[in-house]
């Protein structure tokens, strides 16, 4: 990467105060306030930060495609890197474009001295976008704050950076959102990978409780069981989400967390669930494939169904294990062509299919058959809750409508017993 030193700019005049004085949500090392004031920096002193958790996710997108980024190639990292995030989302980077080429950049972004945009990438890349756009002989400028006492390569300063990229976007950037993906995998990062916080602190920075931190844990954690499934490497991350994984997953974590994780079955149970995952997105581009999938994991997994569909499931999952072996999975195009360019696996596909729509119906009779008695614990219920005592106080037009209900209710208890017994 480029050397840049942005205080020695700022000294020598290439770089000047912004119009902006804000209030840094953490303070120095040292206990003192960052004094806020921004400064306009050219766009050309500035690189992308890869330790932030969405562009993590889109530099593994982009890597699985293409190798690695090379981060010395200053132009070529920051281009590869614009293009994710535009990509991303079109239309609202297209929207906020022209909100700054209009209005200027009223939020401004942290950068380091090293020119490491850490928060603040969508606007920057707006800016990167108005500059090639531009007719002007003048640099574009991106506004920012200074965080110069701090550096991304320390251990302990990233713990600082961390916690101030989760002040940030959930004092401000919460109407943005992340994806799901991004951030079940961003907290898997900064809790289990990096060790940067505890779960407790995660969740303290970023406003969420400790069982939505664990939630996002156990989330990621099957991301990366499913990218290990598909023959992926267990960081591509980007794969999960240009499944839309992040629906079904959800809904398997109830269970994963319940007892799967811990279960000698574990792998056998995920196999299984997998090669429906597989079926189901190999054969249908509906991101609403999760109310097909919702059945297997809320009906067949922990019931007296569980074992055969696993066992079921077998054949249709080895073969598809063993088709997806024979090369690395990159993206999900490269996934779906393996796949069906595999009369093995296409068949097993399908055996899929047939498997989760037999145990679907078996575990809807199942139901159906505990229904009535559901039905009669309900009314039993009800019946005892009626108040006796009311029965003096009704007048008679009202105790002859009760004893007619009362007494079709008998009849009807005494058909009901004549066909059980």
């Amino acid at each position: 990467m480029n050397e840049v030193d942005i205080k020695e700019l700022i000294k020598n005049g290439d770089i000047k105060e912004g119009a902006q004085k804000i209030k840094v949500p953490i303070p120095k090392v040292n206990g003192s306030a960052y004094d806020g004031q921004t400064y306009m920096i050219p766009i050309k002193y500035l690189h992308y930060n890869d330790q932030n958790g969405r562009i993590g996710t889109a530099i593994s997108e982009y890597e699985a495609k293409n190798g690695s980024i090379n981060e010395q190639d200053f132009e070529a990292y920051n281009d590869a890197i614009e293009k994710m995030i535009v990509e991303d989302d079109k239309a609202k980077m297209a929207i906020l474009k022209t909100d700054i080429g209009k209005k200027g950049q009223e939020i401004p972004g942290y950068v380091l001295n090293d020119g490491r945009v850490i928060d603040g990438n969508r606007r920057f890349t707006a800016c990167r976008l108005l500059a090639k756009e531009s007719t002007l002989e003048r640099d574009q400028y991106f506004e920012a704050v200074i965080i110069d006492d701090l550096d991304a390569d320390r251990i302990d300063d990233k713990k600082i950076l961390k916690e101030l990229e989760l002040r940030i976007q959930f004092g401000r950037l919460s109407r943005e959102g992340y994806d799901p993906i991004d951030r079940a995998i961003d907290v898997y990062k900064t809790v289990k990978v990096d060790h940067l916080m505890t779960n407790a602190a995660y969740g303290r920075y970023a406003n969420m409780k400790s069982g939505e931190v664990d939630t996002k844990l156990y989330e990621a954690e099957l991301v990366v069981e499913f990218l290990k499934y598909v023959n992926a490497d267990p960081q591509n991350y980007a794969l999960a989400k240009q499944m839309s994984l992040d629906g079904p997953l959800q809904e398997l974590v109830p269970q994963y967390k319940k007892y799967i994780r811990e279960s000698p079955q574990k792998n056998d149970i995920l196999s299984a669930v997998f090669a429906k995952l597989l079926q189901l997105r190999t054969k249908s581009a509906d991101k609403d494939f999760k109310q097909e999938f919702r059945p297997i994991v809320k009906n067949i997994l922990l019931s007296n169904l569980e074992q055969g569909f696993v066992s079921d499931m077998t054949a249709s999952s080895d073969v598809l294990v063993d088709t997806l072996a024979e090369t690395p999975t990159t993206n999900v195009t490269d996934l779906y062509k393996k796949i069906n360019s595999s009369e093995e696996a296409v068949s097993a596909i399908s055996a899929a299919k047939t498997v989760t729509d037999n145990y679907v119906r078996k575990a809807a009779d199942a139901a159906d058959k505990k229904r009535p008695i559901k039905l009669a614990d309900d009314a039993l219920s009800k019946l005892d809750n009626i108040d006796r005592v009311v029965f003096g106080v009704l007048s008679a037009s009202e105790k002859a409508k009760l004893l007619n209900c009362l007494t079709i209710i008998g009849e009807t208890i005494s058909d009901m017993k004549q066909e059980l017994e």
